[in-house]
């Protein structure tokens, strides 16, 4: 079930995101060889607040997370890069600021927000995909949602959308971006002990890019050869927001 409905939001997606240069996806070029090395903590929290806050979800946003703590374990003692600690509560922040940004966005736009289906960002297919995601998880989905790509981007403004009461979004929100930011961070840096891992980061990050998509492009091939995501979305922007409010209010 999640596996489908994140090849539908694969698919879905813009195919502006194929113009962009690779190398501009790629975290460790942006981290220690960009134009922006020099300013890497405002640089990762840019990165992220646009990520979650602004509807864009084709920034490297786990790979990132994990190549900063790889980083900030095997330079920053030589100076060459922040702490990890610093990496952690920017990212901790930024994501905090750009999920509240899209909720309050979303609560003060309600289905509007979803109703264009020509829209580059914020078509109905992307609103049903969330509501797929709530009516499995329910209010988990603020939880685990962030380790979903293509899909947490919509989640905090579905659920702003969707009516879910403020004092009901925030503490779950917070404890998902924790778990997030500071768990990809922290897994970053484990590894980055390690000597094999010192010694072959180019490979180490290629590799978590290649698991951090292939499920998604899997999934996505699977579903155009079947031909499910040429079909209409089968809610309404208004049916889809009550499902959320009805998953979340169950919990």
């Amino acid at each position: 079930m999640i596996a489908q409905t994140l090849a539908e939001a694969a698919l879905a997606l813009p195919q502006t995101a194929n113009l962009a240069l690779p190398k501009y996806f790629d975290p460790q070029w942006l981290l220690t060889e960009s134009q922006f090395a020099k300013a890497v903590l405002p640089l990762i929290a840019v990165i992220v607040l646009i990520e979650t806050g602004l509807f864009f979800p084709f920034l490297p946003g786990d790979s990132l997370l994990f190549t900063a703590g790889l980083l900030a374990t095997t330079q920053a003692e030589h100076g060459r890069f922040p702490a990890l600690w610093q990496v952690m509560l920017v990212a901790t922040v930024a994501a905090i600021t750009g999920d509240n940004l899209s909720y309050w966005i979303g609560r003060r736009t309600g289905p509007a927000l979803f109703k264009n289906p020509d829209s580059l960002l914020l078509k109905p297919k992307y609103l049903e995909t969330t509501s797929a995601f709530f009516a499995k998880h329910g209010k988990k989905t603020l939880l685990i949602g962030h380790f979903a790509p293509a899909v947490r981007t919509f989640i905090p403004p579905s659920a702003g959308a969707s009516g879910m009461p403020y004092r009901r979004f925030l503490p779950f929100d917070v404890v998902g971006v924790v778990l997030w930011t500071v768990g990809l961070t922290w897994l970053g840096s484990l590894l980055g002990q390690f000597e094999f891992i010192k010694n072959h980061v180019d490979l180490i990050v290629i590799l978590v890019i290649v698991v951090t998509i292939a499920p998604v492009a899997v999934g996505a091939l699977r579903a155009r050869l079947s031909g499910s995501v040429e079909a209409e979305p089968a809610e309404t922007p208004e049916e889809a927001l009550h499902a959320i409010e009805e998953a979340t209010a169950k919990d």
